[in-house]
């Protein structure tokens, strides 16, 4: 069972608005940990799906890309691949990316 479409729009939603305040370079703190987060679980999710793996160096650059000067195109990519996995990404493989990084926090 995948997440549903109301679940995903929650998760996006933050994310979708984030990007567009960076885009116009009015990103605020708690919208750059939003975006940090779910970055962190794209990663996660793509470290534990085979098939979402080719994407995991397009997301490690966006992580990296946060940590410098934001490059916004670049992020803004990332987010569209991380809400594609959420759209075939079974609930129990997200709930184990995100236990997986509750662990590393």
């Amino acid at each position: 069972m995948n997440l549903t479409q109301q679940q995903q729009d929650r998760l996006m939603a933050p994310v979708r608005t984030a990007v567009i305040a960076m885009q116009i370079s009015e990103l605020q703190e708690h919208q750059f940990y939003d975006l940090m987060g779910q970055l962190l679980i794209a990663k996660s999710i793509a470290q534990l799906v085979p098939w979402n793996r080719p994407y995991l160096d397009h997301i490690n650059a966006a992580l990296w890309s946060m940590q410098d000067k934001p490059d916004v195109d670049l992020i803004d990519s990332a987010m569209q691949i991380y809400e594609g996995m959420l759209k075939d990404t079974p609930v129990h493989i997200y709930q184990k990316a995100l236990n997986k990084l509750k662990g590393k926090l």
